[in-house]
């Protein structure tokens, strides 16, 4: 009696077979879901440093041209009178030799689309999106390069933005207290 029972019992069962397969896969659905938002979180990051990057250049753009912002005096500029563009901003600080070397190095190949016709490229995020520069902002409503409207918060000094992950810019008109839209944008005047 006892060798049949013993035998009986060498196997597993179906159930047990299945409640295995289950956790592997619950496992799975979980590291899958963990993966993507490490992803998400990990693409974000490298935009902080891109704009941080970029703010770091237009530091020494002033540095290099005794305190003065980008502007748009030439008139042999492509993108002449037009003072709140990425590509207008990569125009002015090409112009000098070390800003030029520093932007080269900073908007790398993954964030660079050069435009043609010899015009400045255009830098974007890491969603595709055109980055936005900003000379200074009052917290109006003003059209971004693609042409939407966005309400960037207040403040005085020259910055970069990104829409986000969502590619929504929303109303950031009160930096404590954006609309859902505005709430993963990304500033370079937030950043340490």
């Amino acid at each position: 009696m006892r060798n049949t029972l013993a035998s009986s019992r060498a196997g597993f069962s179906l159930i047990e077979i299945l409640v295995v397969i289950s956790i592997i896969a619950l496992l799975l659905a979980l590291g899958a879901v963990g993966m993507s938002k490490m992803r998400e979180q990990a693409q974000v990051e490298k935009i902080r440093v891109l704009l941080q990057q970029l703010a770091g250049v237009e530091t020494e753009y002033r540095a290099q041209t005794n305190g003065k912002f980008p502007d748009d005096d030439s008139s042999n500029s492509s993108t002449a009178g037009v003072n709140n563009s990425i590509e207008w901003f990569v125009e002015q600080v090409e112009a000098q030799p070390i800003t030029q070397e520093m932007i080269e190095k900073t908007v790398n190949r993954a964030f660079y689309s050069p435009t043609d016709g010899g015009t400045p490229g255009t830098v974007v995020d890491a969603w595709g999106l055109e980055i936005e520069y900003r000379e200074l902002s009052d917290g109006s409503a003003t059209a971004t390069s693609n042409g939407t409207n966005a309400q960037f918060p207040p403040y005085a000094q020259p910055f970069f933005a990104s829409a986000g992950p969502d590619g929504l810019w929303g109303d950031h008109s009160v930096l404590a207290d954006p609309d859902d839209a505005a709430a993963d944008n990304i500033y370079s005047f937030e950043l340490p």
